[in-house]
């Protein structure tokens, strides 16, 4: 079982990295990747847009990649989601996808898109109090589909999002539809104030007035108004439900701590157990060998005025590989790699690490050899 992390939001720490890796370690049942865009820092971000996209659009096409665990939230992944689900590479329809808080957005859009996702601890959670706990519920779910880390009393289908991720991508093409759903919300460091507006935003949706129920975890770290609002998180959540007729369902167990459980999106507790026997036969017979470990993604970039399958025109270094002719970047990127394996470039040592023949060491800007990350930035150069 191989996980690859990305951050489609804020950086993750070196800190939450490290005891991530130990704990995967000492459990000895699966192999992790964390992508070094993880740490990279644009501002507030974990790298640009283009390099978020492009990290998890190349660990979304890598056939090597059983899932793909989403390193932290803060805030981003709505920059990225509607890329990330154009021209699904086949690779990825085959992964469990997960995280909460602000890669809501990216849940809500790889569910619609019919792809397997949860929402579920993440790396970063590993420097909170209790944290290694919580690492475990998530490679227990990730890795064997274990069933003692999920809310033990949600009531499939179901949805689980962060109040301010959910308002916000109401209206958007992100929204799946919420009919029948049960629908778990929670939040953390808004005031009571802003939560009712919320309330009320969200229970104003007409695709959310077709949920089965509305359930609240936990909202922690309520900042303090100047003027106290009269009421808490469950009057508030009670209030907007009992208003527009929506069934309001128990205390889910979610939110931004350490407790957070798992829950899967929008499938039935019979496909969880027959996942669950599933995972178990198939864990050790997945081929190792002769997959190609970090295959590039199919439209790692998105340039400004086009879509992920909009033709490029190659360099005339480039074009020695691909054609002179324009073609989508997926195709670009496909032939590239078809070079790369008919002439064995991957060092045998590291396979993340290309090595430049003659035709490669120009695109590559005179280097030797490039990880398959730098490649990305390279080959961006030679497209217009």
């Amino acid at each position: 079982m191989k996980i690859a992390v990305v951050a489609p939001s804020n950086p993750m720490s070196r800190e939450a990295a490290e005891k991530v890796e130990a704990i995967v370690r000492s459990r000895g049942d699966c192999e992790l990747f964390i992508h070094p865009q993880c740490f990279l820092e644009h501002g507030h971000f974990a790298g640009s847009d283009e390099q978020r996209l492009s990290a998890l659009r190349e660990m979304m096409a890598d056939p090597s990649i059983d899932a793909i665990w989403f390193a932290r939230g803060g805030y981003g992944s709505n920059r990225i989601a509607e890329a990330a689900i154009s021209e699904i590479p086949a690779a990825a329809k085959s992964k469990t996808y997960m995280g909460y808080s602000d890669t809501g957005f990216l849940l809500a859009a790889f569910h619609k898109a019919g792809l397997d996702v949860a929402h579920g601890p993440m790396p970063q959670d590993a420097v909170r109090e209790g944290g290694e706990g919580a690492i475990d519920r998530g490679l227990d779910w990730l890795v064997r589909r274990d069933r003692s880390g999920l809310e033990q009393s949600v009531r499939q289908p179901a949805m689980p999002f962060n109040l301010s991720v959910l308002s916000k991508l109401l209206g958007t093409v992100l929204e799946p539809d919420f009919t029948g759903v049960e629908l778990l919300i929670e939040e953390v460091s808004e005031h009571h104030y802003k939560i009712d507006r919320l309330m009320f935003h969200v229970t104003s949706n007409a695709n959310v007035r077709k949920v089965a129920r509305i359930r609240l975890g936990r909202a922690s770290d309520i900042p303090q108004n100047d003027r106290e609002f009269g009421e808490d998180e469950q009057a508030i959540v009670a209030h907007w439900c009992e208003r527009v007729g929506i069934e309001l369902g128990r205390p889910a167990d979610i939110g931004h701590d350490s407790d957070n459980k798992v829950v899967p999106f929008g499938i039935s507790q019979e496909r969880i157990r027959a996942e669950t026997s599933l995972q178990r036969r198939s864990l050790c017979a997945l081929p190792r060998s002769e997959q190609q470990e970090g295959q590039m993604a199919q439209g790692t970039g998105r340039k400004a005025g086009g879509g992920l399958a909009r033709p490029v025109q190659p360099s005339a270094d480039l074009a020695k590989i691909c054609g002179s002719q324009p073609l989508p970047r997926s195709q670009v990127v496909s032939k590239v790699w078809d070079h790369i394996r008919k002439n064995n470039l991957q060092n045998p040592q590291n396979k993340r690490e290309i090595m430049a023949d003659s035709t490669l060491k120009p695109i590559f800007g005179g280097k030797d050899r490039v990880s398959m990350f730098e490649m990305n930035k390279h080959l961006s150069n030679h497209l217009k």
